[in-house]
């Protein structure tokens, strides 16, 4: 995910379901993941004072309810602040690892994802295939314009078996412009990850698999490289 977003709703913990604290996910690419609640989770003054000094234990999974009444699960998650003692309520901030938008899970090791998609930099220029068709005619010694052109017949997949129950894949994707009526169009080509199970399995898992996949393509391109997007 390139682009900066932020998600305001209800966050709760998965055993404590009625306990719903408002707050607001800030998201900034490569950079951090935070989650800044109006009021806390716990409200004992020795939990607000180990958050204060960095002691509390991180919580594995916070569940989230959005504004526009989609899911959020929140992985690896800790707490971090500053005690305000001018005003009737805590603020209490996280920093996260991962944002997974669309359902809830109460566990990072729970069997319930079939694939996992990863959009990685560098993999289209890695792979060096590129499928779109470029070709400009030429009449009477002079270019008669271009012609671009791609079709799905032509889709270019690289799969290898991992193990007895794991493919991984390189999939070629393509995005064609909006709509003709532009000044400016743009067709993007990639390439992404894909990593299949043959059954179910679990995030934690699969991410292990593309994380893998990740060093080996950051030693085969001598840079450190950073997940765009994470699809299950």
């Amino acid at each position: 995910m390139k682009e900066v977003f932020e998600i305001k709703g209800y966050w709760f913990l998965p055993n404590d379901q009625d306990n719903r604290v408002a707050g607001t996910l800030y998201f900034v690419p490569n950079e951090s993941i935070t989650l800044e609640l109006i009021g806390s989770f716990h409200f004992s003054e020795d939990h607000l004072i180990s958050v204060f000094n960095h002691d509390s234990e991180p919580l594995t999974i916070i569940h989230g309810e959005s504004s526009d009444a989609k899911p959020i699960t929140l992985i690896n998650c800790n707490s971090y602040g500053s005690l305000n003692f001018d005003c009737s309520f805590a603020m209490q901030k996280f920093s996260v690892q991962y944002v997974l938008k669309g359902l809830h899970i109460n566990s990072i090791s729970d069997d319930v994802f079939a694939e996992i998609s990863v959009r990685l930099p560098l993999l289209t220029a890695w792979v060096n295939s590129y499928r779109i068709e470029y070709s400009i005619p030429f009449k009477n010694d002079r270019a008669n314009g271009f012609e671009l052109s791609y079709n799905l017949d032509n889709i270019n997949l690289i799969p290898v078996q991992i193990d007895k129950n794991l493919n991984l894949e390189l999939e070629f994707t393509c995005s064609p412009p909006g709509t003709a009526y532009e000044e400016e169009l743009i067709v993007k080509q990639a390439y992404q990850l894909n990593i299949r199970s043959k059954k179910a399995t679990s995030f934690l898992k699969l991410l292990q698999k593309a994380s893998r996949f990740n060093i080996f393509l950051s030693l085969g391109t001598l840079n450190t490289i950073f997940y765009e997007s994470i699809s299950l």
